[in-house]
């Protein structure tokens, strides 16, 4: 036990500082205190993307059903039938697979007492689909659900589709309102040059333009005139969406929700099960502007803790929510979810015994925690690819040949041995292993003759900008993080000659870089929602708000297409499986290795297990002091 202790009395001040927050949000301890590798983002479950914020609004917000902890089975959430048949299958399946009927339990409630319906599903599910929501998992409907992506695609939109046009607020309302203007329904004429809709609205035919919300509200243009129908001017409106009647979600009465899919999936209530399909309360948003309905004092959840407190980049105390359906099961009184970012902190916090559950750990520690502190690790292998983005948008990592020369010019088992050294397993592909009936396609091998090769058949403008300027590869703040880029910087310069220096920052400011496209190269890393392939290529699909990379392709973006709507399952998986091989044959990725999931549980905690899907829901766990 000498490295911790070693490393616990090195870290002293921080220790004190860490007391210091502890005892200054309020003085009565939680129940049960566990480290957040980031400051929670959005507390908005359909705009919360990151692990840290999703890993609390588990336990804030609560879907149609839930994983167990153990076996990662669906489980009734707030729909009571998601129950087995004696054949395996499940009640609310239609014989034909394509249609899930689910039964909002009677005892459905909000967190302020009020009844939690089916319509509140509906609405949510609509919200997550709505482009003026930018929602990041909008494909999670759109890519199982009868016409949801295209309601969440207007670009898509055909003559003689039924559509919806939201009108602009009145004047007296704020743009930045939660609510939605008056909706018209009809039919859809013809798209005009400039974003004009004609829309025949209760046999009236009609002219609409999108207005942003930074022009005048008005009238549009009286002097357009219109090649077919020279009668009308234009109205300004906020958008033109397909139908959501089109849409294969509805709300049959107050405690009944359909959901009809385009073809079957049995793996649709893992899909259901993600945070993002939460529900949210329509009152709340519509009585606050932006993310003011977010606040602690006004957050309405149903989740089986309730927001108590937060403060930013400290913690977010949770505490249990009264009116939850199955309170008399929820663990603990109350939560501290405490952001940290180090895991040598982390580390730190644990041994003081300040917290019960830290989710990462120091790398040069793996092997003293596996031998000390056996009782206390749990690791499993996660569903979760590990992996460096290059961006394509710009010089020289818009040359294919840079990227393959990079790629090739690693050697993964050295990451995994040196720089890791908690059993991962080095990537051979992007999509990790286990998926039944899935070949992944493979990644360019280490090869420093052929990275060579690849760099002089580069263009002659991309080798000058990748010789004549520093380029950087930028990562959050973590060991881990940046003993891996060490090695790779290493790896690169030795093979190729290229010095790439290092930049890292917190992640509150990575991600914004990323986000922005103001980066070179940059670490990243995926855990599948649920066990197919379509989980991580959907990522790099050129309209995806999770490809960071700004590559295109497509051939890609076709393949994707056709599996979407492929009935044979193996066909479909050959789709995706070519797919994948174009990713990996351009090189916008560069996938390292699979993660394993290693966190630090006190003894004496309950219901915390390791799975695949390192998924580990607040409400089944509680503490026997």
């Amino acid at each position: 036990m000498s490295r911790p202790i070693g490393i616990l009395l090195g870290f002293l001040a921080l220790l004190l500082a860490a007391v210091w927050s502890t005892l200054s949000i309020t003085r009565r301890a939680a129940h049960f205190s566990f480290c957040n590798a980031a400051d929670v983002g959005s507390l908005d479950p359909a705009i919360a993307s990151d692990s840290s914020t999703q890993r609390v609004l588990s336990g804030v917000f609560e879907g149609l059903c839930v994983l167990h902890p153990q076996t990662l089975e669906p489980q009734p959430g707030m729909a009571s039938n998601i129950i087995r048949t004696t054949q395996g299958g499940w009640k609310c399946l239609s014989p034909d697979g394509k249609t899930w009927t689910f039964e909002i339990r009677e005892d459905a409630r909000w967190s302020d007492n009020s009844p939690l319906t089916a319509n509140d599903f509906a609405y949510s599910f609509r919200r997550v689909l709505d482009p003026q929501t930018a929602a990041p998992y909008p494909h999670l409907l759109g890519d199982y659900v009868i016409n949801a992506e295209k309601y969440n695609s207007p670009q898509n939109l055909a003559v003689g589709d039924s559509v919806e046009v939201e009108l602009p607020l009145p004047n007296a309302e704020s743009e930045n309102s939660n609510k939605r203007g008056q909706l018209l329904r009809g039919t859809l004429i013809e798209k005009v040059a400039g974003g004009t809709f004609h829309v025949e609205v209760d046999g009236v035919p009609r002219f609409f333009q999108i207005r942003s919300s930074t022009e005048v509200p008005g009238k549009g243009s009286d002097s357009f005139k219109n090649e077919s129908d020279n009668s009308g001017a234009i109205e300004d409106c906020r958008q033109v969406l397909l139908d959501f009647h089109e849409v294969g979600i509805r709300a049959v009465d107050s405690h009944t929700l359909q959901i009809e899919l385009m073809r079957p999936n049995p793996a649709f209530l893992q899909v259901l099960a993600h945070v993002t399909l939460s529900p949210v309360n329509q009152r709340c948003l519509e009585a606050h502007s932006g993310r003011e309905w977010t606040h602690p004092n006004r957050l309405i959840s149903n989740g089986a803790y309730v927001v108590a407190q937060r403060r930013l980049r400290d913690r977010i105390r949770l505490q249990r929510n009264p009116y939850y359906w199955d309170r008399g099961h929820v663990g603990c009184e109350m939560v501290d979810a405490i952001t940290v970012e180090s895991p040598a902190t982390m580390l730190n916090l644990f041994e003081a015994g300040l917290v019960d559950w830290v989710p990462s750990t120091p790398v040069s520690l793996a092997d003293d925690l596996r031998r000390v502190r056996a009782n206390s690790l749990k690791a499993a292998p996660a569903f979760s690819t590990y992996f460096y983005v290059f961006n394509v948008r710009r010089p020289p990592f818009n040359d294919i040949h840079i990227r393959r020369a990079f790629c090739q010019a690693i050697n993964r088992r050295e990451v995994v041995d040196t720089a890791l050294r908690g059993g991962q397993e080095t990537a051979s592909g992007f999509v990790p292993p286990g998926i039944s009936g899935y070949a992944s396609a493979e990644v360019l091998a280490e090869d420093p003759t052929a990275a060579r090769h690849e760099l002089q058949q580069a263009d002659a403008g991309s080798l000058t900008a990748l010789n004549g300027s520093q380029w950087k590869l930028l990562y959050n703040t973590g060991d881990t993080h940046r003993s891996i880029a060490e090695l790779i910087q290493s790896q690169w310069r030795e093979a190729t000659g290229i010095h790439i220096a290092l930049e890292n920052r917190e992640f509150g400011t990575f991600r914004a870089a990323i986000s922005a496209g103001e980066f070179d190269i940059a670490r990243s890393g995926w855990t599948g929602d649920i066990s197919d392939p379509i989980a991580f290529l959907h990522m790099f699909a050129s309209d995806s708000p999770f490809n960071d990379a700004g590559w295109a392709n497509d051939d890609y973006d076709r393949l994707l297409g056709q599996a979407g709507v492929e009935s044979d399952p193996v066909q479909r998986l050959s789709l995706l499986q070519e797919a994948e091989t174009i990713l990996l044959k351009e090189c916008p990725v560069l996938p390292l290795y699979h993660r394993v999931s290693m966190h630090l549980v006190r003894p004496g905690v309950r219901g915390f297990y390791a799975n695949s899907g390192d998924i580990h829901p607040l409400k089944w766990i509680h503490v026997e002091r």
